[in-house]
């Protein structure tokens, strides 16, 4: 749990990976990290994500993802979601819909290891959304 939402992490071997995708569609949110655009992308180590009520802006969740999938029982609503690895922070806009699994991935360029020269950047990714 974080900030009251339930939350599961995991997928780094094939067998986890397949157990998430297996439950992701009784979850709210699926969200996906990865470096590179490799079809399956070298998974990044700890990820920080904010998911932000996308009109007030306020704090819904904030988590460490510990693996390349992070599946999140969301409310209902409209979610601004920053994932941050290295410095490197990217956003997408996130839709939960009642009933309906939603997902978003997060690609980071592979050279994404190298220490950032100073500050945070702030990328923003298409959205995807989709039903299992």
């Amino acid at each position: 749990m974080a900030d009251g939402v339930e939350y599961m992490c995991g997928g780094a071997n094939k067998d986890e990976a397949s157990f998430l995708k297996m439950v992701a569609p009784r979850w709210a949110a699926t969200l996906e990290f990865a470096l590179g655009q490799t079809a399956r992308g070298a998974a990044p180590g700890d990820v920080q994500v904010l998911v932000l009520n996308k009109y007030t802006g306020k704090p819904v969740m904030e988590a460490t993802a510990t693996g390349p999938m992070m599946l999140a029982r969301l409310e209902p609503g409209e979610y601004a979601v920053e994932a941050t690895v290295g410095g490197v922070t990217l956003t997408q806009e996130l839709t939960v819909f009642n009933g309906m699994p939603t997902t978003a991935r997060f690609v980071w360029p592979s050279n994404i290891d190298v220490p950032p020269l100073s500050g945070r950047t702030m990328l923003t990714q298409g959205v995807s959304t989709s039903s299992h």
